[in-house]
């Protein structure tokens, strides 16, 4: 806690998300799991985190965002989120790809629940 006022939260966070078989895919090849990493600064569970997430395909390859997630909360405490992340590199047959990943999400710190849903734009340079 911020010792300022009552509710501000600075926090260092890790969400590791794994991805379902029939999950995801990147040019044929499935989104294995996802590591973010982030920091938050909150007033009463409302304000912005700055996240970076690595996304790990089935065949090793990876790719990188930076984004930044703006959080609400209602009363009880339950948040819902929006965020914009950009595509900062990626590895092996992924290499040159570039785009953007848009997500909504909802979460209850106190039950532990979060759940995000996203779209990604993306294509690759040569």
């Amino acid at each position: 806690e911020a010792d300022d006022e009552p509710g501000h939260m600075m926090s260092i966070y890790e969400i590791h998300r794994k991805f379902p078989a029939d999950g995801p895919a990147i040019n044929g090849v499935r989104i294995k799991e996802s590591f973010t990493r982030g920091y938050g600064d909150y007033m009463s569970s409302n304000g912005l985190s700055t996240n970076y997430t690595t996304f790990v395909l089935e065949n090793g390859d990876k790719f990188f965002t930076k984004g930044l997630t703006l959080g609400q909360a209602d009363a009880a405490g339950k948040r819902s989120t929006i965020s914009v992340n950009n595509i900062m590199g990626a590895t092996g047959k992924l290499a040159g790809m570039k785009g953007i990943l848009r997500g909504r999400g909802a979460s209850d710190g106190k039950a532990g629940y979060n759940e995000t849903t996203a779209e990604l734009e993306y294509w690759f340079e040569k």
